[in-house]
C-alpha cells in the first residue's frame, strides 16, 4: 500500500503497469507502530526510482485517537481539509476504534468513512488484516478463510472494491473479492524486490479481459478517446474473434461507441469507461 500511495502521488504507473492519470495528493494515516518503519521503506523506494515525496503526507500522530469520539472525528476531518488529499490510506483498519467486530461500532465507522469522503472529496484505501490464523479445520482438512472481510463483515457493504492478498514464493498474489463497478483486474501476480521494497506486476499472466481494461484505461489517461479494432488487437495480442467477443461483453459493450465500421480498421470512441 505504501508503494501504491507513492506511485499515485507521483503519477507513475502503479506496479509498473497500472496507469495513473495525474499525480494526486496522498494522506497516509499509519495506525500502528512507529513511522520510522514506513520512512525506511519509502527511502528505499525513492532512492532507487527518483520518486518524490512532495505529494505524500505520512501521518502517525492519530494512533492514540478513537475516530468515533465526536471531537476526534471533527479534528480528523479538519486535519484532512488542511492536507486536501485525493486519496486517504488507512493502515490498518483496526486502529481506528475498539470493538470493530461489533455491528454498532462497525456501522458507525462506515458512516464516518462516508462523511470523510464527502467532506474531503477523496477516495479511501483501507488495509484490513484478517486474523493471523487464516484457516479453519473442516473435518480432517484445513479450509482457507479467504474472505478479506473476515472479522469485519459490515465493511463488505461499504467498500466498492477489495482484494485478498497472499504471500507467494517471490511476492504476492491479489485476488479480487468485490468489484461493484467492474473495473478491477481479477488477479494480480506480483514479484517483490527486497532491495527496493517494490513489487512489479507480472503482465504476462493477465487475461485478455484484464489487458483490454488496461488498454482503455491508458487511452483515457492520455486524453485519447478513439482507436481502431486493429490497434486494440495488436495491443492485446489476441485473435480477431476474441476481441469481437470482448466488445460484446460488459463493461466494454457499454464503454465503446462505433465511429466508423470498416472490418479490422473499424474505429471506436471510448465514451464512458472510467479508469
Amino acid at each position: 500500500s505504501l508503494q501504491v500511495a507513492l506511485q499515485v502521488s507521483n503519477g507513475v504507473p502503479v506496479f509498473g503497469i497500472l496507469p495513473v492519470r495525474t499525480p494526486s495528493k496522498i494522506w497516509y494515516i499509519q495506525m500502528e507502530r512507529s513511522e520510522i518503519e514506513s520512512l525506511e521503506r519509502l527511502q528505499s523506494m525513492t532512492e532507487e526510482t527518483g520518486l518524490s515525496l512532495d505529494n505524500f503526507v505520512l501521518d502517525a500522530e492519530l494512533q492514540a485517537l478513537n475516530f468515533l469520539h465526536g471531537d476526534n472525528a471533527k479534528y480528523i476531518i479538519e486535519r484532512g481539509k488542511a492536507i486536501a488529499p485525493k486519496v486517504v490510506f488507512i493502515d490498518p483498519l483496526y486502529g481506528l476504534a475498539p470493538g470493530l467486530s461489533k455491528d454498532e461500532v462497525g456501522s458507525n465507522i462506515a458512516k464516518f468513512f462516508t462523511i470523510l469522503k464527502k467532506e474531503l472529496n477523496c477516495a479511501l484505501w483501507i488495509n484490513h488484516h484478517t486474523i493471523k490464523n487464516i484457516y479453519e479445520i473442516v473435518g480432517d482438512t484445513k479450509q482457507l478463510k479467504d474472505d478479506p472481510f473476515y472479522g469485519a463483515q459490515w465493511l463488505k457493504a461499504h467498500v466498492t472494491g477489495s482484494y485478498f492478498i497472499q504471500q507467494t514464493s517471490d511476492g504476492t498474489q491479489w485476488s479480487v473479492k468485490k468489484d461493484s463497478y467492474s473495473l478491477m483486474l481479477n488477479k494480480l501476480d506480483m514479484s517483490f524486490d527486497e532491495e527496493t521494497y517494490l513489487s512489479t506486476m507480472k503482465s504476462g499472466q493477465m487475461s485478455y479481459h484484464e489487458r483490454y481494461k488496461l488498454y482503455l484505461n491508458s487511452l483515457v489517461s492520455s486524453g485519447k478517446t478513439r482507436f481502431t479494432f486493429l490497434d486494440a488487437k495488436s495491443q492485446l495480442g489476441c485473435a480477431t474473434s476474441t476481441l469481437r467477443t470482448l466488445n460484446r461483453t460488459p463493461p466494454f459493450k457499454d464503454a465503446l461507441k462505433l465511429f466508423k465500421s470498416n472490418g479490422e480498421k473499424t474505429i471506436y470512441d471510448v465514451k464512458n469507461f472510467v479508469p
